[in-house]
């Protein structure tokens, strides 16, 4: 079988902080949208010599030839057969299946994705909001919401008592609303940003992350972009969703309203989390983008190993992943595993003890009132509704932090695992360097 470049690839220019140039292809896939990998341009040559006439042999000897150095026959094989076909890169020219790639076996976040807001209704709105990313209005405005709640958190938290459990019945719907429309806005902030930068085809969709409803944006045409154009559209959500807290709090200040509190610092943790860089959210492409690391779980664990070479320095020669990391990224990406994990740590803190000392002690209580007003005679639908709206949410709370632990927990073994997998082998001596 000889092999052939798909030509339904789209190729790109990537702004990254890698040592080679590289470029990013669009590969087609099965599940709808594309599939996006960043490669170096030396390996984008390798691919485009694949016609479907030439044998692989043939290809590796001329790739081998015009790369004298580079890579063993053996690693070009290798790469061939684990990455590049599997992936969709390189296709079978006589196959009469559809061009697609293989599906991702990663899990995403999001277990359903579902479009609300197509991009007819997204363009104009989008397109209205976009001066905001003005550069000088942009920083003005960045600048003064950051004081702005430095402020508002100076003058309300000292001597308040914030407690989840004073939200009761249907004031958690008033507490919902209010997060879904900063929510709202929160996603209207990366189309407005796609936007500025004449990307022209965001669209609004609901999904389920765990288990609790979201919005997201679709932002993929912002791979395109610079660096530091892509982290504008990254931080852009943040950006947006402070324009309806600033305005909650005008009226919280007027009204002294606890609900209203309650709702802003609930939007606030979900921005913190929406920053930390260990999830693939905001934070995690924003660090991505920020500094040019593609792939940057993938790539905190090969640094990793790397240091774990380093402080356990092998017997023999070992194969070690592949570095195209320059020396300044190298060690933001050091920096960046240090402080997203203290990040990581103290989030984990702050939720887990508003759960697991609020919450779930709490819990039975909240059972036996929704029994009790189940049993009360006459029988009154509305006292039942409101204990109903107290059971769901926050047995919705509890489920979702135990989920969230369980995965967490999963990961951590996985990447520990495929550490001491790696120390194991390099004093073993397995390989070659």
């Amino acid at each position: 079988m000889n092999l052939h470049f798909n030509p339904a690839i789209s190729i790109y220019p990537f702004d990254s902080s890698s040592i080679e140039p590289m470029a990013l292809c669009d590969v087609p896939s099965g599940e709808g949208a594309a599939k996006k990998y960043a490669i170096p341009l030396d390996l984008l040559d390798l691919i485009k010599q694949f016609d479907g006439c030439k044998e692989t042999a043939e290809v590796i000897a001329a790739y081998q030839g015009s790369h004298p150095g580079r890579h063993s026959t053996k690693s070009v094989e290798n790469l061939i057969e684990s990455f590049l076909v599997p992936k969709g890169l390189l296709i079978d020219p006589n196959t009469k299946a559809p061009l697609r790639s293989e599906p991702s076996k990663r899990k995403s976040s999001l277990y359903i994705r579902l479009p609300i807001i197509p991009p007819r209704i997204v363009t104009p709105i989008a397109t209205a909001m976009s001066w905001l990313f003005i550069r000088p209005i942009f920083l003005f405005l960045f600048t003064f919401f950051v004081i702005a709640h430095v402020a508002f958190y100076s003058i309300t938290l000292p001597g308040y008592h914030f407690s989840l459990n004073n939200v009761r019945g249907a004031e958690i719907l008033v507490v919902y609303a209010l997060t879904t429309l900063t929510a709202l806005f929160h996603e209207f902030g990366h189309a407005s940003a796609l936007h500025f930068y004449d990307c022209k085809r965001a669209e609004i969709g609901w999904g389920l992350y765990l288990i609790y409803p979201v919005l997201y944006t679709d932002v993929s045409d912002a791979w395109r972009l610079k660096r530091g154009e892509r982290a504008i559209v990254n931080i852009a959500g943040i950006y947006f969703q402070c324009i309806p807290l600033i305005i909650l709090a005008l009226i919280y200040f007027q009204t002294g309203s606890s609900i209203l509190l309650y709702s802003i610092i609930i939007v606030n943790m979900s921005m913190i989390s929406a920053l930390n860089p260990f999830l693939r959210n905001d934070g995690y492409w924003l660090v991505t983008d920020l500094f040019g690391i593609h792939n940057l779980r993938q790539q905190s664990f090969d640094l990793l190993k790397r240091l774990l070479m380093k402080i356990f320095p092998p017997k023999h020669k070992v194969t070690l992943p592949s570095w195209n990391l320059s020396r300044k990224a190298s060690v933001i990406l050091g920096v960046y595993i240090l402080t997203g994990t203290i990040f990581a740590l103290n989030l984990l803190k702050i939720i887990g003890s508003l759960i697991l000392f609020e919450i779930a002690p709490n819990y039975p209580s909240v059972l036996l009132a929704f029994w009790n007003a189940i049993l009360k005679r006459p029988f009154e639908i509305l006292p039942v509704a409101v204990a109903s709206l107290d059971v769901q949410w926050r047995g919705l709370v509890l489920i979702g932090f135990a989920l969230f632990i369980l995965r967490t927990l999963r990961a951590i073994w996985r990447g520990l695992k495929d550490l001491v997998q790696c120390l194991m082998e390099s004093r073993k001596g397995n390989g070659e360097q």
